[in-house]
């Protein structure tokens, strides 16, 4: 598979850059490598693959047409402000007939050309984009315009090649495009040229939209395909202008020195709020419009963008058989333990780079959790368990399974295809349509039937079973936006008018018999080749067998290695643990083991060696029982599939042969555990070195709570940092809260409440620096930093201090100190008790009788836990805020908007007050997972419904869960965005703990 041109002297410079060319073999029977496997009756599947979609697409139309959804389990359509709010999700829903059309151009594909017609009719005379809702600027470029840019193409092919067909037809479509287009341009307004992330249909960016100045990558990065089209093709440049600009800010904002992006930036500044890098969620479609938009565009720019992006990932990213989210300016640090299903896409736009080797593996990693669970899960573990268990049918992983097919004619990816189409039959197919799964592992259902169903799921099971010849044109004339629209690669034509013979897809017999007469160099002379040269499909096919058997491999001994719960069940440790001063950096074994650790050895410019070690400053959180066996295993794996299959093969896998190398993080917490011990040590005899040279002191910390009951005699040995305030002969006295995030590696969510207050947070997922940074930036006077390595211990360590960013200048005004995690945990037992205690951070223990005497005299922080925290939030100004989270607590305050309904209406009009009380908050604040989400509104609806008369008080169980999670909440949207709310005074309710309960009351 490749994008193929020639004919054009612009297109010659970048022979070294144009797609690899995936050589490969036909298999048109059953392959003898694959036993398990029987011939595929293309024709039957095909067959049932489009009665599959027009069960959906009837159902759409009976049931739900003209609204945006299908309901399929109520059997109605989602009609937004109509059926209940589901939160953000629903920005994709404008009421302009989404599913219709995202689903227009299906109806070619499948050979309904009646029904397209009468289709394009019905759009043409109904939908409007003129509705008073907030929308999602990348889904409704993706989903509507795309849909409506792809209807057009193929309205006027349609128009050509069918006599009779479409006659009325003068570009109805491609004008409602420019019309959707204009009314989202407003959303670019902004200082980088980014989009805001919504925007309203009817009035534009109104004022508390501006206020939401962060996006996704994907949201700003997946607007050119779409734009570029309807510029090229309306004779309008701006919007094609509008969204390389978007891609032109996002390549200057990559992280310089791993060419790595995050997930979510400011519109404005450009500064990154979530630097976990991946290929998931978040991103996954800016790497993909990379690649694609110089396969529609032909500019070689954004194809030198993709190739630097790509080695990124498969150097970072890639660890064997699976890919790991890492921090993109540390990359060697390990961001988060699972992946989520939309990565599923990613094999796929390997086979269009070229690295089908690559794609194969991937894909069959992808594979054996789908055969796990029947669907992929919304997120998984490296050992293939459940992390997220819904599935809305989503398209990404037939997607790559179609270009891994068309790519090779290998009859496994059909049976996949196959065993994919059998799972929605058997288990999502109801009355009217398909239901997403609620819960894999249960395989209940969820009334959801979303756009993408219909216009991708259903559209690749119908082409993976089809030939080009079969279908009324060419799919490889055109590219595939990653809504699977149609955009004709003439679109990139020279401006000349000169037209370049190009195709997206070479076909692998084409290739083969090229090949076997000596003309295929010639022919595709602009294209490289891959770098496996295959003589006959047979060869060929063993190789791939070879490959998915090598991943199987690796992924069962994951799974065994997972399995085991005790310390066998990881990698072994050596029998005795290099020692800080017998080290040798000239010694291979001994470098072998710091790697092992998680430590980096470094040669600096000035001959002198430097130690990393990753977990130091963000990885061993991360060293999760699958990420252990997926390291163990690649390492035992190795040898044996080396031997059984060829060791040449597996070498030829740089993201094998190599991945305990990338990993760069410790393969275990013990061997972590080892590696602390080592680093600690190293500290410690380097410091000895510089007080026998030089008489330095030894530093050391306290952390003492000087507030009643303890009055000073419970206190903490702490460590210092080599940045921010220097505490010698000083100290600084104050209340302690917990940052929200807990981790403190973002914008802290609960900064009043941060303010002139000592910050407590968790080590690992950034630099101590940044920490300390967002801390600051809070308003907070202190920060006390707490390990998170269980068991760690200020007694009998080594000396320990808080290394600072080198290459930056030090920005830090107030103290910060770390405690190990015996001490950490011993210091919020004892604030848990005692919330409003006061701490006292210094480099020496204050007199405890200093501070009874103080006590008995003065009657000094008397204060009782209800009292503080009553005064506390009755002295600012919460009533703009739909709710206020205190961490330290824990505790949260409401302010419900029921307007005039209370006690005495009606049921169903407390029902719809307390909804869209729900819905506001729901767009604001956010939980990790839908999961804990749904959880915690449960709670706090039953809060509501409490105040106005209807007994839903929740149980104690409820609370003390609701209670935990207060501390995962974070901020998603627009803290005062409560415009849909009634005006006027609203209900304060309180929620805390009293004497150990958690309890709600009316503030």
């Amino acid at each position: 598979m490749v994008v193929f041109m020639w004919g054009t002297q612009s297109l010659y410079h970048f022979t070294t850059f144009l797609l690899l060319l995936t050589l490969l073999a036909l298999l048109s029977r059953c392959v003898s490598a694959t036993n398990d496997e029987h011939i595929i009756d293309k024709a039957a599947l095909r067959a049932q693959a489009k009665e599959m979609f027009l069960h959906g697409y009837n159902s759409y139309m009976k049931y739900a047409y003209p609204h945006d959804e299908l309901m399929p389990l109520s059997c109605r359509g989602r009609a937004r402000g109509v059926t209940p709010s589901r939160g953000d999700i629903d920005d994709s829903l404008g009421n302009f007939s989404l599913t219709l059309v995202d689903t227009l151009d299906t109806l070619v594909v499948v050979g309904e050309l009646d029904e397209f017609e009468r289709a394009v009719r019905l759009v043409v005379s109904n939908v409007r984009f003129d509705s008073d809702f907030v929308v999602s600027v990348f889904e409704t470029n993706i989903r509507v315009l795309g849909g409506l840019l792809s209807g057009h193409v193929l309205a006027k092919l349609v128009q050509s090649k069918e006599e009779g067909r479409f006659g009325w037809y003068t570009n109805e479509l491609l004008d409602m495009a420019v019309s959707l287009a204009d009314r989202l341009l407003p959303a670019f307004n902004t200082t980088s040229g980014l989009p805001y992330s919504r925007i309203n249909l009817r009035y534009g960016m109104q004022g508390y939209l501006r206020e939401q100045r962060d996006t996704c990558t994907a949201c700003g990065g997946t607007l050119l395909l779409e734009f570029a089209a309807l510029s090229r093709l309306s004779g309008k440049p701006i919007y094609e202008e509008k969204a390389r600009k978007a891609m032109d800010f996002l390549w200057a904002q990559r992280n310089r020195g791993s060419d790595l992006m995050g997930t979510v930036l400011n519109v404005h500044s450009g500064d990154w709020v979530r630097r976990d890098a991946g290929i998931g969620a978040g991103i996954d479609s800016y790497y993909e419009y990379c690649l694609k938009a110089y396969i529609l565009l032909g500019d070689d720019d954004y194809l030198h963008r993709f190739n630097k992006h790509y080695d990124a990932i498969m150097r970072y990213v890639n660890k064997g058989p699976v890919f790991i989210d890492v921090h993109m300016h540390k990359p060697s640090v390990a961001a988060r333990s699972f992946m989520d299903a939309l990565l599923a896409f990613w094999p796929g736009l390997q086979v269009l780079k070229g690295d089908l080797k690559s794609a194969i593996e991937f894909h069959e990693t992808l594979y054996q959790v789908v055969k796990k669970h029947r669907f992929l899960p919304e997120a998984f573990t490296h050992d293939l368990q459940v992390h997220w268990a819904q599935h809305p049918l989503r398209p990404e992983f037939i997607e790559s399974t179609y270009l891994l097919y068309r790519a090779t004619k290998d009859a496994h990816y059909l049976h996949v295809a196959k065993n994919v189409m059998d799972s929605l039959n058997e288990l999502v197919r109801v009355k009217c349509g398909f239901a997403g799964v609620r819960d894999i592992r249960s395989m209940s259902h969820e009334d959801r039937m979303d756009s993408f169903v219909l216009s991708e799921t259903f559209k690749y099971l119908y082409m993976i079973f089809s030939e080009p010849s079969e279908l009324l044109f060419d799919p490889d004339n055109y590219v595939l936006t990653t809504e699977a629209h149609f955009l004709p690669l003439t679109i990139g034509d020279a401006a000349n008018g000169e037209q370049l013979p190009r195709r997206v897809l070479i076909d692998p017999d084409e290739l083969i018999e090229e090949r076997g007469t000596g003309e295929g160099n010639k022919k595709y002379r602009s294209a490289c080749p891959n770098s496996a040269d295959y003589a006959s499909s047979e060869q060929l096919s063993s190789y791939a067998h070879a490959l998915r058997s090598n991943v199987r491999a690796i992924m069962a001994e994951v799974a065994k290695h997972s399995a085991g719960s005790s310390p066998s069940g990881t990698c072994p440790q050596p029998s005795e643990r290099l020692r800080a001063w017998s080290f040798s950096s000239s010694n291979s074994e001994h470098i072998h083991q710091l790697n092992q650790m998680g430590i980096q050895v470094q040669m600096q410019p000035n001959g002198r060696l430097q130690l990393v070690h990753s977990t130091a400053e963000g990885g061993a959180d991360m060293s999760t029982d699958e990420r252990v066996a997926l390291q163990c295993a690649l390492e035992a794996v190795q040898a044996d599939a080396s031997a059984a299959m060829g060791r040449e093969l597996y070498a030829h896998s740089s993201s094998h042969a190599i991945a305990s190398q990338m990993l760069s993080i410790a393969i275990s917490p013990q061997w972590a555990s080892l590696g602390m011990e080592f680093m600690n040590e190293m500290m410690e005899m380097m410091e000895q070195l510089e007080r026998q040279e030089l008489g330095i002191p030894k530093r050391e910390r306290v952390v003492q709570v000087i507030t009643a009951p303890s009055f000073g005699f419970v206190h903490f040995v702490a460590s210092p940092a080599n940045f921010g305030a220097d505490l010698h002969n000083k100290q600084v006295e104050g209340e302690v809260n917990f940052a929200v995030p807990p981790k403190g590696c973002a914008p802290l969510t609960n900064a009043p409440s941060i303010v002139n207050r000592i910050a407590v947070v968790h080590r690992h997922d950034c630099m101590f620096q940044e920490k300390a940074r967002y801390a600051q930036q809070a308003g907070a006077i202190a920060a006390i930093i707490i390990d998170d390595t269980i068991g760690s211990s200020a007694d009998g360590s080594p000396p320990f201090a808080m290394s600072g960013d080198n290459s930056m200048e030090d920005d830090i005004r107030i103290p910060v100190v770390f405690l190990f995690h015996k001490e950490g945990v011993a210091l919020l037992e004892y604030l848990r008790r005692f919330p409003t205690s006061l701490a006292r951070i210094s480099d020496r223990i204050i007199n405890p009788s200093i501070l009874i005497e103080g006590f008995f005299k003065h009657h000094e922080f008397a204060l009782s836990h209800s009292r503080r925290w009553m005064q506390y939030i009755e002295s600012l100004d919460f009533s703009d805020h739909l709710m206020v989270v205190d961490t330290s607590m824990p505790a949260v305050l409401f302010n419900f908007r029921f307007g005039d309904v209370g006690a005495d209406s009606d049921s169903s009009l407390k029902h719809r007050i307390v909804e869209k009380n729900i819905a506001a908050m729901g767009r604001v604040y956010g939980l990790p997972s839908p999961t804990e989400t749904l959880a915690f509104y449960n709670v706090v609806r039953r809060v509501a419904y409490s105040q106005i008369g209807i007994d839903t008080k929740p149980t104690h169980t409820e609370l003390a869960r609701f209670a935990v999670q207060l501390s995962s909440l974070s901020v998603v949207g627009d803290i005062t965005s409560h415009n849909d709310l009634p005006a006027g005074p609203s209900t304060r309710v309180a929620c805390r703990f009293v004497d150990d309960r958690f309890y709600c009351f009316r503030a």
